[in-house]
Order: C-alpha cells, then sequence, then structure tokens
C-alpha cells in the first residue's frame, strides 16, 4: 500500500515543497517514517498559491499487484515551455515517475506525458481567468492547468491516466461567469510500463465543463466537482467525471453531474 502527499515545509518567502511516497506492507497499519522524496519546489507544486493548490488534486500513484511496479503522477509547473526562463509565465505540465523495487528507488528522467503539454494557447495569461491571491483578490495572471489526476491498469499490463485541464480558456462572458475557466478531461496510455505514452491528445468528455461548480471555496478557479477516476479490464477502459456542462441551467452552488465513458480497448 503506497501514499503520495505533498509537503510544504517552508511557507514564505518562497514555499519549499516536496512530493513524497510512504509504504506499507500491512495494510496500512503501519506506515514507513521516511518515505521517499519524488520530487522537490523551490516554488509551489503547480505554480499556484499553496492554500489552493491541494484542491486540484492533482496528483496520484499506481502500483500493480502483480509486480514490484509503482507510478507516480503528479503535475508541476515549467515556464521554459514558454520560452521564459525567468520563470514571469507559467505552464503546468504532467509527470510520471517508476519504480521497479516497491517505491524503494525511481527512474530518471521524469517522463513527461506528452498529452497534457499544451502551448498553442498556454503561453499568454490573457486567455484564462483571473486567480485569487492569499487574501482572495482576483489579480494573479491565469494560466494552462492541470488537475483531477487518477490512472489505472488494464488486465494486458497497459497504464491509463486521466486529467482535467482548462486549456479551453477563460468563459466569454466574464460578467455572468467570473473567474470561470473551462475544463475538459482528457487521456494517455502507456504500452511499455510508462516509459513512453501516447503523444496525440485523447479527449475523454465531449463538451467543455465550466469550472467552480460543487466546489465550497468562493472562487471558482477549480475544476467541477472534486475527484474524477478510472478503471479497466481486459476489453474496456471506465472514465467517470464530475461535470458542469449544463452550467447555464445551474445555480453557482450546485455541483453538476456525473458522467462516465466507456472505451473499447480491443482493435
Amino acid at each position: 500500500m503506497y501514499s503520495l502527499s505533498k509537503q510544504i515545509r517552508k511557507l514564505s518567502p518562497h514555499s519549499d515543497n516536496a512530493i513524497r511516497v510512504h509504504h506499507s506492507t500491512d495494510e496500512g497499519a503501519t506506515w514507513d517514517t521516511t518515505g521517499y522524496t519524488i520530487t522537490t519546489f523551490d516554488n509551489h507544486p503547480d505554480g499556484y498559491s499553496w492554500p489552493s493548490d491541494f484542491g486540484l488534486f492533482n496528483m496520484h500513484i499506481l502500483a500493480d499487484p502483480a509486480t514490484s511496479n509503482v507510478w507516480a503522477f503528479y503535475v508541476e509547473f515549467d515556464n521554459r515551455l514558454c520560452g521564459d526562463p525567468a520563470g514571469q509565465q507559467k505552464v503546468s505540465i504532467l509527470n510520471c515517475r517508476r519504480s521497479v523495487n516497491n517505491g524503494h528507488d525511481w527512474s530518471v528522467p521524469v517522463q513527461n506525458i506528452p498529452g497534457s503539454v499544451y502551448s498553442t494557447l498556454a503561453c499568454g495569461p490573457e486567455n484564462f481567468a483571473k486567480l485569487p491571491d492569499e487574501q482572495d483578490d482576483y489579480v494573479l495572471d491565469g494560466f494552462f492547468r492541470i488537475g483531477r489526476v487518477w490512472s489505472c491498469l488494464d488486465s494486458a499490463g497497459r497504464i491509463h491516466v486521466v486529467w482535467m485541464d482548462n486549456r479551453e480558456g477563460v468563459h466569454p462572458d466574464p460578467l455572468t461567469y467570473p473567474h470561470r475557466d473551462f475544463w475538459r478531461v482528457y487521456r494517455s496510455v502507456s504500452s511499455d510500463g510508462g516509459l513512453t505514452w501516447s503523444s496525440v491528445v485523447l479527449p475523454v468528455s465531449t463538451a467543455s465543463s465550466l469550472g467552480g461548480f460543487g466546489n465550497p471555496h468562493p472562487g471558482s478557479f477549480y475544476p467541477p466537482g472534486d475527484h474524477l477516476g478510472c478503471c479497466a479490464d481486459d476489453q474496456y477502459l471506465y472514465v467517470t467525471w464530475p461535470d458542469a456542462r449544463h452550467y447555464a441551467e445551474m445555480a453557482p452552488d450546485q455541483a453538476g453531474r456525473i458522467y462516465v465513458r466507456r472505451f473499447n480497448l480491443t482493435p
């Protein structure tokens, strides 16, 4: 049994954050006390203010019960994708690290999930809704963000990872729907144990979902709902997610709807 967590070790002036893995061999009764650091961040894990970063649920850990393989998925930001070494522009990216010995050692280099890299629109903050600072003032530039990460194995050993991102940008009517981006579900698959991933963007949801519905926070900068999920067998991949595509019919505090989609895994 494995636990993947974000650790904030220093809040200011810059967060000294880490993503760590802990392991239990007795069904969760006890856990190793040291764990393993997957990565560290000299800032916030996805480039956003620390109180709200956690609400994105943008990491997941997956273990193969038949082998010693473990995969850790997590989001960080990389301004280099926008050609901005000064770090003024943020772009989220979904990463995967693999362990072949029950989490004792982890792969280097980190594998980027190609379908999660989106740069055409992502490098312009004007394309995204403003984000709140730690005082809930909407003054921060929006950017390409990833949340709601989940992963699963199918019977053939292929790894599937699903996530939400806001690549479609801000709602065109900011007066009626302030500070809301559109979010959609995407997926990627690896057939070689996480060494390489499908390079084509594979959308799951067939329509855009407006962020913020179903979240208790007064801000609406999160994807809709809380978690999404996936599972697979020898024939199908199933993906479920919270959805607010019918936002025009909903009150701001409504939770939206749950959608399910099935994908055939056989040729």
